[in-house]
């Protein structure tokens, strides 16, 4: 163990870790790993490089964003919690001037629900969490149009439109399935509210049940 910055005891492997490992690898793994949801191995990179939050790959997409963009939500809570979380991590947008939000706001691959109103929920829900999360001072940063002249709502906007026709399409199917469900059971219960107890006698008409009750009596 030898003596690190402002007294703190710093192991020697830790400084040959810091020391020998390429930069590009380091980069590398930090992405691929907030990128797949490897919430440990983010963690601990940024423990010994924490500068490495503002790593980019050839999109110019930094941890945070593809954590944001691929619904890794371990790995974004992560990143939020860090006291010393780099700012620029969130005001630096990638190559086509997308911020944290609009990628939160793009429609990605990760669809939890098997259908369309549930996942349009979900989709809701984690723009919402997301920029819930984002620093107050940023926000308006991210909510800047990117290259294409669109703000992150623009982007669910268009984004989301498919996914809003066939939930449309899944609550009324659902609906007249509810419907027809209640129509069977309103007509079987009518039926047998209004029919006699026991039948009737087909010449006569009389229910089966007075004859039985007639002979009793007798």
């Amino acid at each position: 163990m030898i003596g690190g910055r402002n007294g703190k005891i710093v192991s020697r492997r830790k400084v040959m870790l810091a020391e020998n490992v390429p930069r590009d690898k380091i980069e590398k793994l930090l992405l691929v790993a907030a990128k797949n949801g490897i919430a440990e191995i983010v963690e601990k990179i940024l423990e010994y490089y924490p500068l490495s939050i503002l790593y980019t790959d050839f999109k110019g997409k930094n941890a945070v964003f593809l954590a944001v963009e691929h619904r890794q939500t371990q790995v974004y809570e992560k990143l939020i919690s860090r006291k010393l979380l780099d700012e620029r991590a969130f005001r630096n947008p990638d190559h086509k001037g997308n911020s944290a939000l609009h990628l939160a706001t793009t429609l990605s691959d990760y669809q939890p629900y098997p259908f369309a109103a549930l996942q349009m929920q979900w989709e809701i829900k984690w723009y919402l969490y997301v920029k819930n999360m984002v620093p107050q001072l940023l926000l308006s940063d991210c909510n800047n149009p990117n290259n294409n002249g669109m703000t992150p709502k623009d982007v669910f906007k268009e984004s989301h439109k498919h996914l809003v026709e066939k939930g449309g399409q899944w609550l009324n199917s659902t609906a007249n399935s509810c419907s027809l469900v209640a129509t069977l059971v309103t007509t079987v219960a009518f039926a047998t509210t209004a029919s006699v107890p026991g039948g009737i006698i087909e010449n006569s008409g009389r229910p089966i049940w007075d004859l039985l009750s007639l002979e009793f009596h007798l």
